[in-house]
């Protein structure tokens, strides 16, 4: 048979029927991120309908060889000519 410990027998504390949530820090950390995330949004969307009629610029092009190409490597001058 197992061991009884004496905290056993003491009774666990019913919760109470009228409990009052509370409105602490970490709601109003919520309602700030809240807040930021619309204003966030609200400027995705104005500088995406800002883009809208205008012409996008053309951006450069660098001509490269794709990652783990071997370059040629130049023929060496002979140093006696």
């Amino acid at each position: 048979m197992a061991r009884k410990d004496k905290d056993d027998d003491i009774p666990q504390d019913e919760p109470a029927e009228t409990s009052i949530a509370v409105n602490d820090a970490w709601t109003g950390m919520l309602a700030i991120s809240l807040f930021a995330l619309i204003v966030g949004t609200g400027f995705l969307a104005w500088d995406y309908l800002s883009y809208y009629d205008a012409d996008v610029p053309k951006t450069p092009k660098i001509a490269s060889s794709p990652p783990g190409a071997i370059q040629k490597a130049e023929p060496a001058k002979d140093p006696a000519k």
